[in-house]
């Protein structure tokens, strides 16, 4: 089968988890990394083009795949403010998920979702658009993932839970059964989650 030609945006910790996972899949042929400043990357993705930023534009005129790789730490929105500058272009952006990950034949994607190494999700789970799932997480069935969220490495997020829009989970919290999340939460690493968290909280 014929690889897709796909450019990659950003060129952090959470692209160097992506290409892994490209790499593995065997159906994309990378043509670029694009950064906001790509001199600084000084070869560091080797035989790679690297582009500026100011580039999409015109990139995007000859290749419509992309995939947004830019991480997401607490409320910081850059990964959102991208991902709806990209929408505007009219290109593709790529659900990435893990041949590692179990994802069971009911869960709902929207684009641009991540599904990273060793992540389990059970049945009837929706994740909307933009949200990352990071190494080895577990969302347990009828759960809800908002847009635009971070749920970090190793999280537990048990049956019926809810999880609004730009919340990021920190790593290694469990998050008890039915429990609704509002927006724009950040939670600390290694948190117990066992009641409800309205939204604009910073949880520690």
């Amino acid at each position: 089968m014929r690889k897709k030609n796909l450019y990659v945006v950003g060129s952090g910790g959470h692209c160097n988890a992506c290409l892994d996972i490209i790499n593995l899949q065997n159906l994309y042929n990378i043509v670029g990394i694009i950064e906001k400043n790509s001199t600084n990357l000084n070869n560091k993705f080797g035989n790679i083009a690297t582009y500026k930023d100011k580039e999409i534009k015109k990139i995007s005129t000859n290749c419509k795949n992309f995939l947004l790789a830019i991480g997401k730490i607490g409320n910081s929105k850059l990964r959102e403010n991208k991902y709806h500058e990209l929408k505007k272009l009219d290109v593709k952006l790529m659900t990435l998920i893990s041949p590692t990950a179990y994802v069971a034949n009911n869960t709902e994607f929207e684009d641009s979702v991540h599904i990273m190494h060793h992540v389990l999700i059970n049945s009837n789970v929706k994740i909307c658009e933009n949200t990352i799932i990071n190494s080895q997480s577990l969302i347990e069935h009828d759960s809800f993932i908002g847009p635009h969220c971070h749920i970090s490495t190793a999280v537990k997020i048990n049956g019926g839970v809810t999880i609004g829009r730009n919340t990021f989970v920190g790593s290694g919290t469990i998050v008890h059964e039915g429990i609704r999340i509002g927006n724009n939460v950040t939670i600390s690493a290694g948190s117990i989650i066992n009641r409800d968290i309205s939204d604009g909280t910073r949880y520690q």
